[in-house]
């Protein structure tokens, strides 16, 4: 008999080519007295062998830390937004102001805008001063650049914190033109809108173009010029666009847009600089339901500028006691200034001493504050209505599916509805509060109608009594 058990199927190889199944253990050798059912073999002792199996070590390790494939990253549906280090300048054609101010006001704060570059405003003279008040945040400013004609138009829109010189406005046949010297740290760079009606004749433009390139190319400031050309830039087929193209090169300047600005799938918007200079950085395109054109962002490789810094001087009164004021009160000269006879002396030394005491006791500390776009009239109607819009927004660029894009649209029309029905109860309940108050009434009414009679409109000057002698000769 064998020392070892095998598989019943190769039970007939030899020994030496068969693997072994179980193994047997034999240490010592039990005797036992066993029967095999036959006679001759009833006395005989055999041996009973212990068969074991070889048992895997199946040993589990705990792995105490953290695998992190089995991390889900969550969709939050917000962009972290981070600091911008360069000066972000956007031009757009807005195909009118007057009924899309309020969406270009959120427009400007929402993408952290520090210059915007608007074409064909529409804008007049006449009646725009209520639609300017509504188009530009808190903290920006729009200067004003006289012009008589309807239709066309180009503005420009900057924070209060960047300096600028007054925009001039050229005057050509074919063309529209805002040239304006900024000032953003140290740097000067002369920024051009450029505005040019598609019916008008392209070889007189050129003519016009060139000239004024030939006297822009003697300006030290980095230049930018950026606006709407109305020529397909992208066919290289066309004519208009091949002499553009040798007109830039002429001049040394490169065109940064190349990807469709207009919703047909042309680049008309454009932005120039020299090909010297490295003042663009990083330029892109966004579709926006704004206008049938989309805005184009650049960056300026330029540090960008804070919102502008008013100083206050502020008391702390939340612990005024009345006691001790008019304890402290006593012990000045209150009584001298009492027996006065001349009304006016009297009340001028009654505000000084008034003053005296409350720098006493509640010295007043400069504290600055930095101006930034506030909304007085928001609420939670508004709130509701830009987080809908926003998700529509995304939902829209997510999938680009037409029937997403119309509800992105009602989005905004609603949006901007209960803005206006936010902002009418808001003045007419500040009005209506302040119905004793001309002063406040007349601030209102101001701020509504972007007229600041509050700022200083006589020309500078180093002494106020040769000023006045000036204007009385």
């Amino acid at each position: 008999m064998q020392s070892h058990l095998y598989y019943p199927a190769v039970k007939f190889f030899p020994v030496h080519n068969v693997i072994p199944l179980f193994k047997v253990n034999q240490p010592e050798r039990h005797l036992v007295e066993t029967k095999r059912g036959v006679r001759a073999g009833k006395n005989k002792q055999r041996s009973i062998r212990t068969i074991t199996t070889v048992k895997q070590d199946r040993l589990i390790k705990h792995n105490r830390g953290v695998n992190p494939n089995n991390l889900t990253p969550i969709n939050t549906g917000h962009k972290i937004n981070k600091p911008n280090k360069n000066t972000r300048l956007c031009v757009l054609n807005c195909r009118s102001v007057r009924n899309k101010a309020i969406k270009l006001n959120e427009f400007i704060i929402e993408n952290k805008l520090d210059i915007f570059a608007l074409t064909e405003t529409w804008l007049t003279d006449s009646n725009d001063q209520t639609a300017l008040a509504e188009l530009v945040p808190t903290g920006y400013s729009i200067p004003s650049v006289p012009r008589n004609k309807r239709g066309g138009g180009v503005a420009l829109i900057f924070k209060s914190s960047i300096k600028s010189t007054k925009p001039r406005l050229e005057k050509f046949k074919c063309f529209e033109c805002l040239d304006s010297l900024v000032s953003i740290k140290q740097k000067n760079p002369r920024l051009i809108i450029i505005y040019r009606p598609p019916g008008k004749s392209a070889e007189l433009f050129f003519n016009e173009f060139q000239t004024f390139l030939e006297d822009v190319s003697h300006s030290n400031s980095e230049l930018v010029i950026t606006g709407d050309f109305n020529f397909h830039y992208d066919k290289d087929n066309d004519k208009s666009s091949s002499r553009l193209k040798n007109i830039l090169d002429t001049h040394s300047l490169y065109q940064h847009a190349k990807i469709k600005t207009h919703k047909r799938g042309h680049i008309l918007d454009l932005v120039i600089s020299r090909e010297s200079e490295t003042s663009i950085g990083k330029l892109t395109v966004q579709d926006h339901i704004l206008s049938d054109h989309f805005p184009v962002f650049s960056d300026l490789e330029i540090e960008p500028t804070n919102f502008p810094v008013q100083s206050l001087q502020v008391r702390n009164l939340k612990n005024f006691d009345k006691n001790v004021f008019l304890s402290e009160l006593e012990i000045t000269q209150f009584q001298d200034i009492v027996d006065l006879d001349n009304v006016n002396i009297k009340a001028i030394q009654f505000i000084e001493l008034l003053q005296s005491v409350l720098d006493k006791l509640y010295p007043a500390k400069t504290k600055n504050i930095r101006i930034r776009p506030i909304s007085e009239w928001f609420n939670d109607d508004v709130l509701q209505a830009k987080r809908s819009r926003n998700k529509a927004e995304r939902r829209w660029r997510k999938t680009k599916l037409h029937v997403h894009q119309e509800i992105y649209q009602q989005e905004k029309h609603n949006f901007t509805r209960i803005i206006k029905k936010a902002k009418q109860s808001y003045y007419s309940d500040k009005i209506h509060n302040s119905s004793n108050k001309a002063k406040e009434i007349f601030r209102v009414s101001n701020s509504l109608s972007n007229h600041n009679y509050g700022a200083t409109i006589l020309p500078n000057s180093d002494n106020d009594q040769q000023l006045a002698d000036k204007f009385s000769s």
